[in-house]
This record gives C-alpha cells, sequence and structure tokens, in this order.
C-alpha cells in the first residue's frame, strides 16, 4: 500500500524540496499552499519571473508562487490578510487552510 505522500506525489500536488526532502511534519507556507491548490484544480498559471500579482507585498512572493498566488486571487479563491497583503511566508493556519479547501471543492462540483 502505498503512503498518503507517495500518493499526492504521484498526483503532482506536492514536489518536495531542492534537497530531495519532503518534510511532512513542517508548516506549509501561504506560498506553498497556493501552489498545491492550483496543482489539485490543473489550473495553468504564468510561470513568468514578470508575473506581478494584486498584493501589496508582491515582492515578498517567492517567483516560483507568484503564478499560481495570481492565478488563485483572480478566481477568487485566495484572499490576503490586511492592507493587502499576502504574507506568502507565514504559515497558513488551519482556518485558511480550510477556506481554501472548501473553496477548491466548490470549484471541482461544478
Amino acid at each position: 500500500m502505498k503512503t498518503v505522500i507517495a500518493l499526492a506525489v504521484e498526483a503532482g500536488l506536492f514536489s518536495g524540496y531542492d534537497d530531495g526532502y519532503f518534510r511532512p511534519n513542517q508548516p506549509i507556507t501561504r506560498a506553498e499552499i497556493a501552489v498545491v491548490i492550483v496543482r489539485a484544480l490543473g489550473l495553468d498559471t504564468d510561470t513568468d519571473s514578470d508575473t506581478v500579482t494584486g498584493f501589496a507585498d508582491d515582492s515578498e512572493i517567492p517567483t516560483w508562487a507568484k503564478g499560481a498566488v495570481e492565478a488563485l486571487r483572480v478566481k477568487g479563491v485566495l484572499e490576503g490578510r490586511g492592507d493587502s497583503m499576502f504574507d506568502p511566508n507565514e504559515t497558513a493556519t488551519r482556518a485558511e487552510a480550510v477556506v481554501l479547501l472548501l473553496r477548491l471543492l466548490e470549484i471541482l462540483e461544478k
């Protein structure tokens, strides 16, 4: 039987870190969860380094996550925290993760 992690990797939802580790016990950042949700939705995202999001802290969003963040922002799936800040490197709260998963399910049911 495959582990849940192996199934998630095979489904293309997670790829791990550059050093080859997965780190399942590490909290997920807001940037990371945005990428996972985009992968789950199968959305094409602009991976161009010139992608600009609508968030005030756009320069703090890692290049590898900008396309995902912007795609979810435009679809209304993802919102910022106060003052139009996305806080990409902050840990996603449980409440934020639940809201994202519920919005993901709504989209998948359509």
